[in-house]
């Protein structure tokens, strides 16, 4: 079974990374084949540029033209014994916390066969997981030397997210909401992914058409750290769900924190949609 966060190569040799709605598989190609590349995979014996922008090529994929599968879980179970220093402790961590070594990944670089990987990347599945951590960050960042994401780094988040995004998201405010980031160096962060158990997936995670309008309330719900990324605002008495794909916007904001929002409105579903460039959130 084909999850999100699950990588894929397909003909062509490209990488994908995996955004599962419902029963319908799509993604975002992530690595193509270049020969003037920097990044040598192993699997393919190629070289590869990494696309500036994975969340703009969003399309579905077809079966008839996946050639592999790569799947988080299944790389950490087989792994688990060969990690080393920091990341150890952030997997022996996580662990420790009683969450079950199936319910964890690895996913990015690492999970398809490139040569040099400055990180890992960990991906945790349940709702129940996530809560544990979300209850115990301060002592495992405590634990492993790390701490929360510095205002250097957040200062090139916000940089290298406005030239994919609308320079009228409030990003600063934003990424001080991603509380599952760990800094060990100035130059290296890690953030722990979050995605729902297959039995949990909310209901109608598809992309609707709308008008685009321009929303404020306040945030009553927030599943921002899952993919996809949803929340939810009371506005002019109405309980109106936000709901992106982007990648950018994980832990975006807290729950009773003022919010304006700009996207494409489902009246049917009663859901902002943040699928555009131009789309933002601002927390007032």
């Amino acid at each position: 079974m084909i999850e999100s966060l699950d990588y894929i190569l397909d003909k062509k040799q490209r990488f994908w990374i995996v955004k599962k709605m419902g029963n319908k598989i799509y993604g975002n190609i992530v690595f193509i084949p270049d020969n003037h590349g920097k990044r040598y995979n192993n699997l393919t014996n190629k070289f590869y540029s990494k696309v500036k922008f994975p969340d703009g090529n969003f399309k579905s994929i077809k079966e008839s033209e996946i050639i592999k599968i790569f799947q988080p879980k299944e790389y950490f179970r087989k792994n688990y014994k060969n990690i080393k220093g920091q990341w150890k402790n952030l997997a022996d961590s996580l662990v420790n916390l009683g969450i079950k070594k199936k319910e964890i990944g690895i996913f990015g670089s690492k999970l398809i066969g490139f040569n040099k990987t400055k990180d890992i990347d960990f991906v945790v599945y349940g709702i129940n997981n996530c809560n544990k951590i979300k209850n115990n960050i301060k002592t495992i960042k405590r634990q492993l030397g790390a701490r929360n994401i510095s205002k250097k780094h957040i200062a090139y988040q916000v940089q290298k997210y406005s030239d994919y995004h609308s320079k009228k998201n409030d990003f600063h405010a934003m990424l001080k909401n991603k509380w599952s980031s760990l800094q060990f160096k100035e130059d290296i962060l890690s953030t722990i992914r979050f995605l729902y158990s297959e039995d949990e997936l909310p209901k109608e995670i598809g992309i609707k058409k709308g008008k685009e309008k321009i929303i404020s309330g306040i945030v009553k719900e927030e599943f921002s750290s899952y993919l996809p990324r949803i929340f939810y605002i009371k506005s002019k008495n109405k309980k109106i769900r936000v709901m992106t794909y982007f990648w950018a916007y994980q832990s975006c904001v807290k729950k009773n924190q003022k919010v304006r929002i700009f996207g494409t409105y489902n009246k049917k579903s009663k859901t902002v949609f943040l699928t555009k460039k131009q789309h933002w959130i601002k927390i007032i």
